[in-house]
């Protein structure tokens, strides 16, 4: 049984459905009329206006009860007259009696000197029962410490650089390949094989776009990538020349890597061309041959603006399936520019011939 082919299409719209027209009751303000049919009354509410005598169909309440109950209810809760704290008055210490001068005194030394107030007949019964460990050490200990020839530390020996050769002489690796030029301080993500490098030359002189098929999941995934002319890489670099203009006018501006992804994320939902599922086929048709709205987006705006949401939706519609294919996408292009170096390298157009 053949799968259903679903192929991205039109992205042209249907106009908006006009709302609901809102329904208008005029009420005089004298008159302010009975509530508005379908009120709900809650049981505390229903309850309430039980007790009240009035009847429980809200139908027939005027539309301002909140406001008669509150003004027919007095005050519930009684205004409680604020009390303001006495501070005692300040009292000469010459006039206090001898024996209340002696507290006094001796409540001031206990301040001064903490240890004299546990000098009572109470803490000595405590203290007379607890055993107390001395963990001081010995003057003869110390002393002997103190003449103890001291223990030399050995220093950690400093750290190989592997850079250098025995003579001192430090190396420097190279920063591209001395044969086709590839930048070695790059990640290498992909491998090409021999396979890759024919494509790659059939596809440059047959002026057509190199393509790659990646499986994942275990085979029940295939997504189908495609290079980008020359009008789509442009499209994609405008686009977010755009997007940085507008935020720099918002005072919403990203950093590096924002902008970064937001390039890699145009780039890849153009690079898709189709994505097979044990389920489906997606076809992607290149932008060109995507219909759009004549009014969807305006210069300085490119095409991809009014593009490129509905892309992601149908291409990556959650989360996990967009990360992955984006993952794929980088691996794809690290393939396309590591081809592009090595074009030249003799070794290159042999391994084909």
């Amino acid at each position: 049984m053949d799968k259903p082919i679903k192929r991205v299409g039109s992205f042209k719209k249907l106009p908006p459905v006009p709302p609901p027209a809102k329904p208008t009751i005029s009420q005089l303000p004298d008159s302010p009329g009975s509530m508005p049919p379908g009120t709900v009354l809650t049981e505390m509410e229903r309850d309430g206006l039980m007790k009240l005598g009035v009847v429980a169909d809200p139908s027939t309440l005027p539309a301002n009860i909140a406001q008669r109950i509150s003004e027919a209810v007095p005050e519930a809760l009684p205004q409680v007259p604020r009390q303001n704290m006495k501070l005692p008055e300040p009292v000469d210490i010459s006039q206090l009696s001898e024996e209340q001068r002696k507290k006094v005194t001796e409540v001031l030394n206990a301040a001064k000197n903490p240890a004299a107030a546990l000098d009572s007949a109470n803490f000595k019964e405590t203290i007379n029962d607890t055993f107390v460990v001395d963990d001081l050490p010995e003057p003869q200990a110390v002393e002997a410490a103190k003449a103890a020839p001291a223990v030399p530390v050995e220093e950690p020996a400093p750290p190989v650089d592997e850079n250098k050769s025995e003579s001192g002489i430090t190396k420097q690796e190279p920063k591209a390949c001395p044969h086709c030029g590839w930048d070695l301080a790059k990640e290498d993500l992909v491998e090409i094989n021999e396979e890759d490098k024919v494509n790659f030359v059939q596809c440059l002189l047959g002026d057509v776009r190199f393509k790659k098929k990646y499986s994942i999941f275990g085979g029940r995934m295939i997504v189908t990538f495609r290079s980008l002319t020359t009008k789509e890489s442009d499209l994609a670099y405008k686009q977010l020349v755009v997007d940085a203009q507008k935020d720099v006018q918002s005072k919403i501006i990203g950093d590096t890597s924002f902008y970064w992804r937001t390039l890699m994320s145009y780039r890849c939902v153009m690079a898709v061309e189709r994505i097979e599922t044990e389920k489906d086929i997606i076809e992607v048709p290149t932008i060109d041959e995507i219909d759009v709205p004549e009014d969807s987006y305006k210069i300085p705006d490119t095409k991809l603006f009014p593009l490129f949401d509905d892309l992601v939706s149908q291409i990556m519609p959650n989360e996990v399936m967009r990360n992955t294919i984006s993952h794929l996408y980088t691996e794809f292009q690290s393939l396309c520019d590591k081809l592009q170096t090595m074009a030249e390298s003799r070794d290159f157009w042999k391994a084909i011939g």
